[in-house]
């Protein structure tokens, strides 16, 4: 155990906590026979002047990731059962397409003097990205759930394997900006998946054809290899084309919708999200000034070192 005196505030580097001290008996390199300790003054820190501490940046990661991957896999997934399969002898996707060409895409808002083949093709594509929001709804759910556990999940991390910030200031601020995160409800949460499928089907719409085009190009070499399936497994030629351009198109879209979900979510939270977490009561704080009968036995002891600076 290590004391260092500077400027009357004795730093203990055991606990990493400031004291004020005063020396009753005559000063010396051993430890004083009697002393007054308070705790020294800390500045109060704001919780946003204040970095993420390592568990929040872990957790943020972890649910970026888990919510892209989630609506990526669930996404495809949907969008190829939409396409292939059927429920009795009808296929679901193609009177969904036909309903929104007829009702929503040759709407003249979405464009004057275009081709039937121009609102076919748009229709298709928007019945497309419906498929994949299907199944980008379900990790809704996960998501909800992780989001009610950050709290718990941030403390735990930051229990095992420390805050990551150097002065108690710093914790304080930032372990306080933890407590007060605001939890997710499932109006919240559905909220951020609304919003991002209207933000979805905004750019979708009007400028399907124009994202088609680059979404088709840059899945050519993923065509190319599905077409290999489609050799080896007897697929149907429309299908490793379609096989392709779903991957680019969920990769693209995935990542836009968890961005806004996670986004728009968090900003309702504090509205409409559940009640606050309850933190662990505070550790009761010492005397203001405690005297050197009262410290814990390694401060009393005579042969504790200090190291007198000033």
């Amino acid at each position: 155990m290590h004391l260092s005196l500077v400027s009357g505030i004795v730093y203990d580097e055991d606990y990493n906590t400031n004291y004020c001290v005063e020396l009753v008996s005559q000063p010396s390199t051993t430890a004083p026979d009697r002393a007054v300790l308070a705790p020294a003054y800390r500045r109060t820190l704001k919780p946003e002047e204040v970095k993420s501490s390592f568990g929040e940046k872990v957790y943020d990661q972890l649910i970026v990731s888990s919510t892209y991957l989630g609506t990526f896999g669930a996404s495809l997934a949907s969008a190829y059962i939409l396409k292939y399969n059927h429920w009795g002898n009808k296929n679901i996707f193609a009177p969904v397409r036909d309903f929104i060409e007829k009702e929503i895409v040759s709407k003249p808002i979405f464009g004057a003097a275009r081709s039937t083949d121009v609102i076919h093709n748009q229709a298709h594509y928007v019945a497309e990205i419906a498929s994949l929001m299907a199944g980008g709804t379900v990790p809704v759910v996960p998501f909800k759930i992780l989001e009610n556990r950050r709290i718990d999940i941030i403390n735990g991390l930051n229990e095992k394997y420390g805050m990551g910030l150097n002065t108690p200031e710093e914790r304080d601020a930032a372990q306080k900006r933890i407590n007060d995160l605001p939890l997710q409800s499932w109006g919240s949460a559905l909220l951020g998946r609304g919003v991002a499928m209207g933000a979805t089907f905004a750019a979708g719409i009007p400028f399907g054809t124009q994202i088609e085009k680059a979404q088709i190009a840059i899945a050519k070499p993923l065509v190319n290899a599905a077409s290999l399936g489609e050799r080896l497994y007897k697929y149907d030629a429309e299908r490793p084309q379609f096989i392709g351009k779903m991957l680019v198109m969920d990769g693209t879209w995935s990542a836009y919708t968890s961005a806004i979900l996670l986004v728009f979510s968090r900003l309702a939270a504090p509205f409409i999200g559940d009640e606050k977490h309850t933190p662990p009561a505070a550790p009761t704080q010492p005397d203001s000034r405690v005297t050197h009968t009262q410290l814990p036995q390694r401060l009393q002891s005579p042969s504790a070192s200090y190291q007198l600076n000033g």
